[in-house]
C-alpha cells in the first residue's frame, strides 16, 4: 500500500478506523511503520495535528514516556552490568542520572511520545520508570497521583484512562506494546507475585536512590494474547499510512485479558477463581483482599544449604535433583505454623525456594521472599556453613533487620540442625538450635541432627516435638509484633564460611584488569563446581590473594584483556611460575569487547613442557577456553586434580575433613544422613 503522509489523509485513515471525536486515547506508536518518518519532527507533527482535528479539543492524548533503564532492578539494568563485579556494577549506577518528570526523555517509547513529553501544555507523571505524558483538558487529572509503588495500576494514568473509557490505539505496533493489559495483571483475583524494584530520582536538585515493592509485571505473552483477541468485534482494523493499526475500548481489552484462560494460568491466580466483569463493586472487592494479602508477608523463610542460583548455560547439566526432606520439613512447619496462627493471621506460612526460576529472575523471586518473612529459618549442615549463598540469605536477612530498627531480634532468626556438626565447630546458631529439643530429644537431635529424626521412624516423635516447638516460636514471635514487607537488595558477605565445619578451602583468583568480564563471571561457575566437591571457596583477586594460594588448591582465572602488552605478560609469567602445582592457571573465554589477543598462552617456555604432560582439561585451561559451556565441563576435573596436587605435595600441616560419624538405617543398611542435593536453579 502506498503511505499517505499529507495530513488530510490520516485524518481520513483515523475517522475510517473508528477514531470519534471526544475520545480519550492512548497511543502506542511508530511513525516510521506508518510511512510518515522518525527522522524529523513533521511526522510527530502531522501525527499530532490530525489526532487532535479528529477528536476535538475535549479529547487528552496520553502517551508511554518510560524510562526502563532508570533501575538497579531491572532486565536493562543487568544486560548492561553482565559480568560486572558488585563494585562495578555500583559504579555503573552511580553514573545514572536520576529521574527529571521535566527533562529526563524516555527510552523506546518513539519519536510521536517524545514530541508529546516536549509540547507545549504536555503534563508528565512523576513515576520515574513507568510515567506517562498527556496532552489536552484531562492531562492534569490523568498524570497526578502516579504512585511509586503503582507502575500500571489503578493508580496511574493507565488506572484514569480506564476509568474514563478510553481507547487503545496501536499505531503501528503490535500488541506487545499495549499497556492495558498490564492493568488487567493488577486485577486478577487471589495473589499476585510482587517484587522489589529501584530507580533514582531528582528531588530538590539532589539525586536519589528509592526502592519499591510492586506487581511482577510480564508482558512476555501480550502479542499471543492480543492475537487471540483480534477477532473480537470491539476491536477496530484498518489502514493508517502504510501500517495495519487497531483501536480498542481499554476496558473492552482488560475484561478480555481477564477472562482469557492462558492469561490467567500463566499468572498463577488461585485454581476455580472467575475473573469479574472489570469496574464492578466486587472487582474491587477482590482487589483490595488481593492487596492485603500480597501486603501480609510470611511467618517464616527456610534457608537450606543450596548452591548459588545461577543461570543455565546450554548443554551444561547443572540442576541437581531437590531434597525431598527438606521439602517434607517445610510442609510439616507450615502446617504447624498455621495451626497455631489460627484462621484470623493474614500472614502465609512460608517460603521454601522449591520450584523459583534459574538465573537473576530466580534471585529476585527469592530476595523478595526474605523481605516477606518474619523469621530467618536456617538449617544447619555442614553444607550450610561451607556455601556462600547460604550466607548470603542469612546476611540479607540481618540486614533486613537493621534497617528496619528491630531493636528486639532474639527469636527473628531461628536456627535447626539439620545435620550434625562437628563438635568444635564454631556456627552462629549452634547453640538457639538445639535448644528447640526437649530433655528426652536433645541427646539423639544433638547426634544426628533433625534430618535424621525425621527419617528414622523410631525418632519421629523427637522430630514432632522439635517441629511443634519451632512453629511456636515463629508465631509467638510474630504476635508480639510485626516487621512487615520491605524491597531488599543483596547484601555483600565477605568470606564468611567456616573452616572448622568444611576443613577445605579452595582459593578461586582473579586477574584484576579493566574490562576482564570473563573472569568475574567464571570465577561465579567456579565456585558452584568447587562447592559441589565439598569446598568452602573464596574468590578473591590476584592481588589479593597471593598470601592465600599456598594454603589449599585453587585456580587462578586469567581473561585475555589483562594481557595489554610485553610487559604485563612478562609480568604475569613469572608469577604463574611461581605458583605451586596445585593452583591452576586458566584463561578464561573473554567477554572484553576489545580483545585483541591471538597468543593467550601464559605458561613461561621453560616450564611449559611439564604442563603439555598434564591431562587434558588442564591442558585446555592453559591453552585457553573457547566458550563459558567448555569452562563449565571442564570445571570438576580442575578442582579434583588441584586437590589431588595438593594432597600429593602440599604442605604436610594441613588441614582436613573432619566430617561427623554418618548415622545407619539399621532397618535398611543405607546411611541415614546422605548429604542432600539441590536443585540450585529451579
Amino acid at each position: 500500500m502506498t503511505p499517505r503522509r499529507d495530513l488530510q489523509g490520516l485524518i481520513t485513515d483515523l475517522r475510517v478506523l473508528g477514531v470519534r471525536r471526544g475520545q480519550d486515547l492512548l497511543v502506542h506508536s511508530s511513525l516510521r511503520s506508518i510511512g510518515v518518518g522518525a527522522e524529523s519532527s513533521d511526522g510527530a507533527v502531522a501525527v499530532l495535528d490530525a489526532l487532535r482535528e479528529v477528536t476535538g479539543p475535549a479529547a487528552t492524548i496520553v502517551v508511554p514516556t518510560h524510562t526502563t533503564e532508570n533501575s538497579g532492578s531491572s532486565i536493562a539494568f543487568h544486560a548492561a552490568t553482565e559480568g560486572l563485579s558488585r563494585e562495578g556494577r555500583d559504579r555503573y549506577l552511580a553514573a545514572r542520572p536520576g529521574f527529571d518528570p521535566a527533562s529526563t526523555p524516555s527510552s523506546g517509547m518513539g519519536a510521536f511520545a517524545e514530541y508529546v513529553r516536549t509540547h507545549p501544555g504536555s503534563r508528565r507523571s512523576s513515576h520515574p520508570q513507568t510515567s506517562f505524558a498527556a496532552l489536552g483538558p484531562g492531562a492534569a487529572d490523568c498524570t497526578r497521583g502516579h504512585r511509586l509503588d503503582c507502575h500500571l495500576g489503578e493508580s496511574s494514568p493507565m488506572g484514569w484512562l480506564y476509568r474514563r473509557n478510553a481507547a487503545v490505539l496501536l499505531l503501528g505496533v503490535g500488541y506487545e506494546a499495549c499497556s492495558a493489559f498490564h492493568l488487567a495483571e493488577y486485577w486478577l483475583p487471589g495473589e499476585r507475585p510482587r517484587r522489589a524494584y529501584h530507580c533514582v530520582v531528582v528531588r530538590d536538585g539532589k539525586r536519589l536512590e528509592r526502592e519499591f515493592w510492586d506487581v511482577d509485571l510480564d508482558d512476555s505473552d501480550f502479542a499471543a494474547l492480543g492475537q487471540r483477541m483480534d477477532a473480537e468485534q470491539f476491536v477496530r482494523r484498518g489502514w493508517i499510512g502504510a501500517a495495519r493499526c487497531r483501536l480498542m475500548p481499554v476496558r473492552r481489552a482488560v475484561g478480555f485479558a481477564l477472562k482469557d484462560r492462558a492469561f490467567r494460568q500463566r499468572r498463577r491466580p488461585p485454581a476455580g477463581s472467575l475473573a469479574l466483569p472489570p469496574g464492578t463493586r466486587e472487582v474491587r472487592t477482590a482487589m483490595a483482599r488481593r492487596s492485603d494479602s500480597e501486603m501480609a508477608g510470611r511467618y517464616f523463610f527456610l534457608s537450606y544449604a543450596r548452591l548459588c542460583p545461577l543461570t543455565s548455560v546450554p548443554g551444561t547439566d547443572l540442576a541437581d535433583p531437590p531434597d525431598s526432606w527438606v521439602r517434607e520439613f517445610f510442609r510439616d512447619l507450615s502446617e504447624a505454623v498455621s495451626a497455631r496462627a489460627g484462621s484470623g493471621s493474614r500472614l502465609r506460612p512460608g517460603f521454601l525456594d522449591d520450584g523459583v526460576s534459574s538465573g537473576s529472575r530466580g534471585e529476585h523471586v527469592i530476595v523478595d521472599a526474605l523481605g516477606e518473612a518474619e523469621v530467618f529459618v536456617p538449617l544447619l549442615s555442614p553444607e550450610y556453613c561451607r556455601r556462600s549463598w547460604p550466607w548470603t540469605e542469612w546476611a540479607t536477612f540481618e540486614h533486613r533487620l537493621r534497617s528496619a530498627d528491630v531493636t528486639e531480634s532474639q527469636g527473628r532468626l531461628a536456627p535447626v540442625l539439620w545435620v550434625s556438626l562437628p563438635a568444635s565447630a564454631e556456627v552462629p546458631g549452634r547453640q538457639d538450635a538445639l535448644s528447640l529439643a526437649d530433655s528426652a530429644a536433645l541427646p539423639h537431635y544433638a547426634r544426628l541432627g533433625l534430618r535424621a529424626l525425621q527419617r528414622l521412624p523410631e525418632y519421629h516423635d523427637h522430630y514432632r516435638q522439635i517441629v511443634g516447638e519451632l512453629a511456636t516460636r515463629i508465631v509467638s514471635v510474630v504476635d508480639k509484633g510485626v516487621i512487615g514487607p520491605s524491597p531488599l537488595s543483596l547484601s555483600a558477605v565477605t568470606d564468611r564460611v567456616s573452616h572448622e565445619v568444611g576443613g577445605k578451602v579452595f582459593v578461586v583468583a582473579v586477574t584484576d584488569a579493566p574490562g576482564a568480564r570473563g573472569s568475574t563471571q567464571s570465577a561465579e561457575y567456579a565456585r558452584l563446581a568447587a562447592e559441589r566437591e565439598g569446598f568452602a571457596v573464596r574468590i578473591a583477586p590476584f592481588a589479593a590473594s597471593v598470601g592465600q594460594l599456598g594454603q589449599g588448591p585453587g585456580i587462578l582465572l586469567v581473561d585475555p584483556v589483562s594481557i595489554t602488552g610485553a610487559e604485563a605478560r612478562r609480568e604475569l609469567e613469572a608469577k604463574v611460575a611461581a605458583l605451586p602445582s596445585w593452583i591452576l592457571p586458566v584463561v578464561v573465554p573473554s567477554l572484553g569487547a576489545e580483545d585483541q589477543t591471538n597468543d593467550r598462552r601464559i605458561v613461561p617456555e621453560t616450564s611449559f613442557r611439564s604442563y603439555q604432560r598434564k591431562p587434558m582439561a588442564v591442558r585446555r585451561a592453559l591453552e585457553g577456553l573457547d566458550s563459558l559451556r567448555e569452562f563449565i565441563m571442564l570445571m570438576p576435573d580442575l578442582v579434583t586434580y588441584a586437590e589431588r596436587e595438593y594432597l600429593r605435595h602440599g604442605p604436610t600441616q594441613r588441614v582436613v575433613s573432619r566430617s561427623a560419624p554418618r548415622p545407619r538405617l539399621a532397618d535398611r543398611g543405607q546411611p541415614a544422613d546422605l548429604p542432600a542435593k539441590e536443585n540450585p536453579y529451579a
